[in-house]
């Protein structure tokens, strides 16, 4: 649901100027300082046949970008592969955020830089993979502002590693399992008709204060949770819109972010 934030940023500007695309590289903004410079890294071959490439983007000082679900007033990254040629399934990694709070309301991304690995199935692994990609993407100082790129790299059978190591630090940053930061049990009420939703994640040993918790899940909208313990329980509510079809329970996501962890739960039953 946009906020009010967020839709100011619409209004003032409908888009940062976007210059051509240069190799594997997208400068943005039209003259002065761009607040985030966007590229492409062909990364490496998996013996699966797959490629681990990378997307990354260096933001100016004071500039932020934001999460797949970025708050109350942050701009989801979109990305359109329709372009691409060989490519069968492009799946990203996203490596954990960090929760910022900005105007009394919480936003959830990344500063400095971003860095998305991604795992790209080609149709045909003998052939060339031509990856194109149609960003479109929020950044954000003391307005968000929404912005846009095209970035294109061509990638070889066999071509030499690039940006191996930012890439393998994105992925060993990505949230795990929550059973594997201790875990022991999760259930979820979820009531449509008020709009409600709440979570009671038990973990042992107990979360440090201050752990936030977002959900995510397919036919259904989910506002900001506030967090609480309670009882040893990491209580999270907030609201939730259902839309057409129902909530599967079984495609629930719960990422829980700390300061210095993050973990995700698939699936959450009744409780």
């Amino acid at each position: 649901m946009p906020s009010r934030l967020h839709l100011l940023g619409l209004a003032i500007i409908a888009a940062l100027a976007c210059a051509a695309p240069v190799g594997a590289q997208q400068i943005l903004g039209g003259g002065g300082a761009s607040p985030a410079v966007v590229s492409l890294h062909s990364g490496w071959g998996e013996p699966d046949g797959r490629r681990i490439a990378g997307l990354r983007m260096a933001l100016a000082p004071g500039w932020k970008t934001y999460w797949r679900a970025p708050g109350a007033a942050g701009i989801p990254p979109h990305f359109d592969w329709s372009g691409s040629r060989n490519v069968r399934d492009v799946n990203i990694v996203w490596p954990r955020p960090a929760v910022f709070e900005s105007f009394g309301m919480r936003t959830i991304g990344y500063k400095e830089e971003m860095v998305l690995p991604l795992a790209i199935t080609a149709e045909d692994a003998d052939r060339p993979i031509r990856l194109r990609l149609a960003l479109s993407y929020g950044v954000c100082e003391e307005i968000c502002v929404p912005a846009t790129a095209d970035l294109a790299l061509d990638i070889a059978p066999g071509q030499s590693p690039d940006g191996a190591e930012l890439i393998t630090a994105a992925i060993a940053s990505a949230p795990q399992r929550a059973t594997r930061g201790g875990l022991t049990s999760a259930t979820c009420a979820l009531r449509p008709d008020e709009k409600r939703f709440e979570a009671r994640l038990a973990f042992e040993p107990t979360l440090p204060e201050g752990a936030v918790v977002v959900a995510e899940g397919e036919n259904a909208m989910f506002g900001p949770l506030e967090s609480r313990f309670e009882n040893g329980s990491l209580i999270a509510v907030g609201e939730m819109r259902a839309l057409s079809g129902g909530i599967d329970r079984s495609a629930l996501r719960l990422t829980v972010l700390t300061p210095e962890a993050a973990w995700v739960v698939e699936g959450c039953p009744s409780g």
